[in-house]
């Protein structure tokens, strides 16, 4: 309920300026002087200098009209991932690992920032890796973080982008290292969020007050604290016969 009064309230302006900018175009070019709407109209139509008038000024606030549109997009958006990023942040059980992962709506709208970001830096962007970190900083869990790397031959630059709990860019020089182009996982792997969940389940019984989560382009990588000792448990996607990715333990405790 309260975001959609936070929704009318970001739309309402722009709705308002969009019948406002409408009201004001009829108004002028009508240009009330005492006669009907409907002889107005008539008598302007008759005229081909007022008629082109017309069309031009009716273009322009099309423009406007999508423009405010594409602002209301965007006030809704912003509202979306306000709400679910206060919806993660009062989870305060680590246990509850599926509160800390962020709605489909809200990944979408991530993902689409990133590769606006990417387009924006060079039309030839390509993305070489993806992450997506998570974490319990003892209190609460954090707003997780999305993290691309993209890499542009006709700059040779790569550059770094990230979304979410982190905002941020960075910009190096020349190819990576083992550079190949790459689908994020949140793209390709379907039913990433279950193995997610799958491996959480896994070291859920030695989490104490910490705990961070990287998945990446192969697998996913726990860290946590046992008493005093620093611990990582990593898991690797792996792809059967019948298209389905399972998980696989590629490394123990360390």
């Amino acid at each position: 309920m309260k975001k959609i009064i936070l929704l009318l309230k970001s739309g309402i302006y722009p709705f308002i300026q969009i019948i406002g900018l409408n009201l004001l175009a009829l108004l002028a070019f009508l240009g009330i002087n005492g006669d009907t709407i409907k002889n107005q109209i008539k008598s302007h139509f008759n005229n081909n200098l007022l008629l082109i008038f017309f069309f031009f000024v009716s273009g322009i606030f099309f423009w406007l009209l999508v423009e405010k549109i594409f602002e209301i997009i965007k006030n809704y958006q912003k509202l979306v991932v306000k709400a679910e990023i206060e919806k993660i942040n009062l989870q305060t059980n680590i246990l509850d690992i599926q509160s800390a992962i962020p709605s489909s709506e809200v990944i979408k709208i991530w993902m689409s920032n990133l590769y606006n970001h990417s387009k924006k830096w060079s039309n030839d962007a390509e993305i070489s890796e993806f992450n997506m970190y998570f974490d319990f900083d003892g209190k609460h869990w954090t707003t997780p973080t999305f993290q691309a790397t993209f890499y542009s031959e006709w700059k040779n630059e790569t550059a770094t982008f990230y979304e979410g709990g982190l905002n941020n860019e960075s910009f190096e020089e020349d190819k990576p290292i083992g550079y190949a182009k790459t689908t994020p996982f949140i793209e390709c792997i379907p039913n990433w969020r279950n193995l997610l969940i799958h491996a959480f389940a896994a070291v859920s019984t030695r989490i104490n007050n910490n705990c961070t989560i990287q998945i990446h382009t192969t697998g996913i990588n726990i860290s946590f604290s046992e008493g005093k000792l620093k611990k990582r448990s990593s898991f690797h996607f792996i792809q059967s016969e019948s298209g389905e990715y399972q998980l696989k333990k590629i490394a123990y405790d360390s």
